[in-house]
């Protein structure tokens, strides 16, 4: 099958743990330093608890941010590309996916719908294997160009 003629699918999108992995280790590198920071400057009592306090907060927002992240359905009817989720149950028309990373089992993918809303998806081989190469097929598919017939002119 060449890579023009991907065929329809319906992907799973997930939270990647990947990602929530990597925000998890990033915050604790920041632990580390604020709590040597605190430790080893000895800051005054006030100036330590509001450093804390911000690595306590950065913490929550990474939470809440990772707890928020798109799931839903990519879709694909070998035409247009469809965003299916919680805020478009009927599924709303997407601009063709801009690939960001291809990690090979991992994809991040901007989308944008046709209102302009846009969203980050990391597509996961392991959310569905069976359509893993279908959909790298897809992303990677040039659209159709339309050719219109051009009709010859004679000498004017």
């Amino acid at each position: 099958m060449s890579q023009h003629a991907a065929p329809p699918l319906c992907y799973p999108v997930q939270r990647s743990w990947l990602a929530g992995i990597a925000m998890a280790v990033l915050w604790l590198a920041a632990a580390a330093v604020t709590l040597a920071w605190v430790l080893i400057a000895a800051a005054d009592q006030v100036v330590a608890f509001w450093g804390l306090m911000a690595l306590l907060l950065s913490g929550l927002a990474m939470a809440r941010f990772w707890m928020a992240g798109p799931r839903g359905h990519l879709l694909w009817d070998g035409q247009i590309w469809l965003w299916r989720s919680r805020a478009y149950p009927a599924g709303t028309e997407v601009e063709c996916p801009e690939i960001v990373l291809d990690a090979q089992r991992l994809i991040v993918v901007r989308i944008r719908n046709l209102a302009g809303a846009s969203s980050v998806l990391c597509l996961q081989a392991q959310s569905d294997r069976r359509l893993w190469l279908d959909l790298r097929r897809a992303l990677y598919a040039r659209a159709p160009v339309v050719v219109q017939a051009v009709e010859a002119r004679g000498p004017s």
